[in-house]
């Protein structure tokens, strides 16, 4: 697991909402606090699960624009909080593991919080320290 403090926020959350860094990975939760707390189960409904190769999770890509529309105003929230997945759950057969992102931003705050989920358990941890190295490099365009 690796902290990271995003240092220039503003370049991070325009890349977050205004470029595609981050399309490819789903969302498997979405809590934003305003005037009252926002939940977003990432999880797709059945309907619309059967439209897209039966994925359980709905991408970025896919719901960043809804997110937009729930915070843009002239307050930021006092709580924005997204927990990205790299595979879907309907991928996680096919892999050893799965890599989690958890974005926090908070008093004007960026910060990211990296993990792993494996498969089975196992003391050997070098999957999660190549993800958590992996992600470590991608986020250093935002220091």
């Amino acid at each position: 697991m690796e902290i990271i403090h995003i240092k220039n926020v503003k370049q991070f959350m325009g890349e977050l909402f205004a470029g595609v860094a981050f399309d490819d990975f789903y969302v498997t939760s979405c809590e934003i606090n305003m005037i009252t707390k926002i939940t977003i189960d990432g999880k797709r409904s059945k309907r619309w699960s059967e439209d897209n190769g039966g994925k359980t999770f709905c991408s970025w890509k896919e719901i960043k624009e809804l997110v937009y529309n729930v915070i843009r105003g002239s307050k930021s929230p006092s709580l924005f909080k997204i927990v990205f997945s790299k595979r879907d759950e309907s991928e996680m057969e096919m892999y050893e593991g799965n890599g989690i992102i958890t974005l926090k931003f908070e008093d004007d705050t960026a910060t990211i919080t990296t993990g792993y989920i494996s498969k089975e358990f196992t003391l050997d941890k070098t999957a999660e320290k190549e993800w958590d190295i992996a992600v470590s490099k991608w986020f250093e365009r935002f220091e």
